[in-house]
């Protein structure tokens, strides 16, 4: 399963996975931990989905014993629960996140977020070993964040292009991005202006929120959420690729 070229897996998908984001990058967002999850615990967890057909002669119904225990050790440092993630994407496609919901408090809500046939990690997981390349595990500190503080910036290289409210279809128009959009661009822009020169990639998406805490006291404080390849496959939000794309440097929201 190689829907890319290896050249454009290696310099322009690998590279935004958060185990590949420089230091100053982490510095500015969420607190992680890398779960340093070998190959044989991704197998095992994939074998209970639907798609283990994706993988060759992958046995059904593997011991996760190993995965449990990882789990349980990462989950001592975060007391008010995780959000489990690849270095990729999450499993908010997962049939546990649709019923229960994508905060990970114990070792099984974990597991049955991996296990649940999300289609997400089960590619991502195919993909990057057709690449070659081991996928990594994060937990990652959870926030509660408003639909409304999440925004989709475009960045081509180096040149901030766009930038979007990045739930639009299902939010629809948000009161408090109306009230605030001048603060809420500036402080966006600002933030980009700090992240600009320690970027590794010069063309990306940098998905970004505001503190919750803060915007509920009127303050806006962007902080970064995670990076997304340069590519048609990317969402453009409330911009398009059509015709090379129309990012032309606004702020877009409903």
């Amino acid at each position: 399963m190689r829907p890319w070229s290896a050249e454009t897996f290696a310099e322009q998908i690998s590279p935004t996975f958060i185990e590949n984001w420089p230091a100053a990058l982490h510095d500015l967002s969420i607190r992680t931990l890398d779960l340093e999850v070998p190959e044989a615990e991704l197998h095992a967890a994939v074998s209970y989905t639907r798609y283990r057909s994706w993988f060759h002669n992958l046995r059904p119904f593997q011991n996760l014993d190993g995965l449990r225990d990882r789990l349980e050790r990462g989950l001592a440092t975060f007391p008010d629960g995780a959000f489990l993630r690849l270095g990729s994407r999450s499993p908010k496609d997962a049939h546990y996140a649709y019923e229960v919901g994508m905060r990970v408090r114990s070792a099984a809500d974990g597991l049955a977020l991996l296990t649940t046939h999300s289609r997400r990690i089960a590619f991502d997981i195919r993909c990057a070993l057709d690449y070659s390349y081991l996928p990594r595990l994060f937990l990652r500190e959870w926030l509660t964040l408003p639909a409304w503080t999440e925004f989709r910036c475009f960045v081509e290289e180096g040149r901030l292009v766009g930038i979007s409210q990045y739930d639009h279809r299902y939010l629809g128009s948000a009161p408090e991005i109306h009230r605030h959009a001048p603060a809420i661009e500036d402080s966006i822009r600002r933030f980009f202006e700090q992240i600009r020169p320690l970027l590794h990639l010069p063309s990306v998406i940098v998905d970004v929120f505001l503190d919750p805490v803060a915007a509920a006291e009127g303050r806006f404080e962007t902080r970064l959420l995670e990076l997304n390849p340069f590519i048609v496959q990317t969402s453009p939000a409330m911009f398009s690729w059509t015709r090379e794309g129309d990012f032309d440097g606004s702020f877009r929201y409903l």
